[in-house]
């Protein structure tokens, strides 16, 4: 702990002692004990909030804002993507958003409920951020679905298993950095695919066969968010263990359900879209 952290602390080892000692005062000094002891307070939980500000604008907003800001997939129109070492750096376990939130920001916030909350007992967490607040929930949501294995780099596996064909489609073959799932027919097995596979080059594809004279009968992108990029095209329905994507390409669909473990798919993942750097308490 900094000086100034010490110093806080000690104020309010102070203030609580001074607030249990008030019941043996006479009411009117009492009260004007109790007015004093909220001022002192109100201005350790300023101070402390400062600190906190100048210590997150360091070690956290300044390196996210450099890697996220105009990225793919935090920008969704965007043609350059984040890097998964500065995605790791920001969001994994022990990283850049884990850290800060284990070393300040943990006791102060109830995560009991659908959304995240600041605890109303804590006079240091009364008037701060919601937004900041919702940053930080979002990053726990990333990496849960991006890093399920608690490792250091991201990594995970999918389930895909087709589910329909176009009849005017012999077969179409999902190909995710060398990784196939073949759809034909009839007799379609599911396929585990890993992603991000630590290709040196990201890529991946649909194709649909045969291929059809004046219509399109392929997607295909590059890049190591290849396959988010690819999903971002389908129609997607249901969430958590049972989601569905639908492609339509030149007028012919495919559909799979895709599965990842027990959590939420990092291919649809509403946290990634929603996710900003943390500015501000």
């Amino acid at each position: 702990p900094t000086q100034t952290e010490r110093v806080n602390a000690n104020l309010r080892l102070q203030i609580s002692t001074l607030r249990a000692n008030v019941s043996r005062l006479p009411k009117p000094l009492a009260r004007m004990v109790n007015a004093a002891a909220d001022e002192f307070e109100g201005n350790v939980a300023e101070t402390s909030v400062a600190n906190l500000n100048q210590t997150l604008d360091q070690t956290v907003t300044r390196p996210c804002e450099e890697a996220v800001n105009g990225r793919y997939p935090f920008a969704r129109d965007s043609s350059e993507d984040i890097s998964m070492a500065d995605f790791a750096k920001l969001f994994a376990p022990g990283g850049l958003m884990d850290r800060f939130f284990a070393q300040n920001l943990a006791p102060l916030i109830d995560m009991t409920g659908q959304e995240w909350s600041w605890k109303q007992d804590a006079r240091s967490s009364k008037d701060l951020a919601k937004s900041t607040l919702k940053a930080f929930q979002a990053a726990a949501e990333i990496r849960a679905a991006f890093f399920p294995s608690g490792g250091s780099t991201p990594l995970v596996s999918i389930t895909f298993t087709p589910t329909s064909l176009n009849s005017e489609a012999d077969s179409a073959v999902l190909n995710v950095d060398g990784q196939i799932v073949q759809s034909a027919q009839a007799g379609n097995a599911p396929s585990i695919v890993t992603w991000p596979s630590g290709a040196a080059s990201g890529s991946a594809s649909l194709s649909l066969m045969p291929e059809m004279p004046g219509r399109e009968s392929a997607l295909k992108f590059e890049g190591p968010w290849a396959l988010k990029r690819l999903f971002d095209k389908a129609t997607v329905t249901g969430d958590g263990a049972s989601t569905e994507a639908r492609f339509v390409i030149g007028g012919r669909d495919v559909a799979y359900t895709i599965q990842a473990g027990s959590g939420a798919s990092p291919l649809i993942l509403p946290a990634l879209s929603a996710f900003s750097c943390p500015k501000a308490f």
